[in-house]
Formats: structure tokens, sequence, C-alpha cells
């Protein structure tokens, strides 16, 4: 969700996630109840389409994010 909110204060106005939980991807697609975890996040990304924004998402398997979590980790530990 940080992410998401740094790159829209940033002015960006189109953004592409890509993720590999198809779960994750039917949140945002179909949203959520309130009482959903994910619930900020759908709404953060909602209220940036309703102002205009592009938000795309994209399935990547398992194993094409793994260099992507491996850096990650690297940089938060």
């Amino acid at each position: 969700m940080l992410g998401i909110q740094v790159e829209i204060s940033r002015g960006f106005t189109e953004l592409l996630v890509e993720c590999d939980s198809k779960f994750a991807i039917s949140l945002i697609r179909d949203g959520c109840p309130s009482t959903h975890l994910c619930y900020q996040v759908v709404a953060i990304i909602n209220i940036f389409v309703n102002d205009g924004g592009v938000f795309s998402w994209k399935h990547i398997y398992w194993e094409a994010n793994q260099v992507a979590d491996l850096l990650q980790n690297m940089v938060f530990h």
C-alpha cells in the first residue's frame, strides 16, 4: 500500500502493479467488503481511478517475482 501511496503523491497518473496473487487482483478488480484487511488499499486505488488515474494490474507467476522479492528483502533487512 505504501508504494501506491508514494507514487500517487509524486503525481503519477498511471500505475501498473504486477502481482503473483490472483486473489489480490480479484479484490482490486471486483472490490472487497469494508471489513476486509485490504479494504483501505482497494479504496485508495478506487479514489485514484475516480480522480482520472489509470490503474492496471498484471498477474505474474511466483517464480518471475522471486527476483523482486529478493531485492525487497535486501532493502528492508
